[in-house]
């Protein structure tokens, strides 16, 4: 969808292989279980820390795809009611008010906004996301359907972590 979004698929990416690697490791690997397990492993050894050049925190970085995840639940479920030959920017302008922008600074904030011109009409977000191969069903209703199960789920998901980061009030991790 763009050379932005690369860099934002890279960064998630990134951040998922973080938290992988502390899963396998043999000292704390048991510790990153769960996401309660995490939180009070890195808070009882504080690992918390800003300093990333050491190692990054699993809870913040966590956190990071947390909230990126907020903001593509709220997408899909407004690209899930759209029709097909509308297009996707001015949505996902305003999930990102209402979700992401709040964490960035306004140059990310003005950046985000001018690549999401570059988003598709909702058809060619589906074939991108369906790699060309949209079910031969009643395309629109089973896409839509699709979507809108995705970000129920995702928002489930959300709540639940929100909670437990909530619980140990680490929701403002810088």
């Amino acid at each position: 969808m763009g050379a932005v979004f690369i860099f934002v698929a890279k960064d998630v990416k990134e951040k998922i292989q973080i938290l992988e690697k502390y899963t396998k490791e043999c000292d704390c690997g048991p510790h990153y279980g769960t996401l309660q397990k995490m939180i009070e492993y890195e808070k009882q050894n504080s690992l918390l820390r800003v300093d990333l050049s050491k190692r990054p925190s699993g809870a913040r970085t966590l956190l990071r795809l947390h909230r990126a995840l907020e903001f593509v639940s709220h997408f899909m479920l407004e690209v899930s009611r759209l029709d097909d030959h509308k297009g996707t920017a001015d949505v996902a302008r305003d999930c990102y008010k209402k979700t992401l922008a709040k964490y960035h600074p306004w140059y990310i904030r003005k950046s985000a906004s001018v690549a999401m011109y570059t988003l598709p009409y909702r058809h060619q977000l589906v074939e991108r996301a369906y790699a060309g191969r949209v079910p031969v069903t009643d395309d629109r209703a089973y896409v839509s359907d699709s979507m809108n199960r995705l970000a129920l789920v995702a928002d489930e998901v959300f709540a639940a972590t929100h909670k437990l980061y909530d619980e140990h009030d680490l929701l403002d991790l810088p």
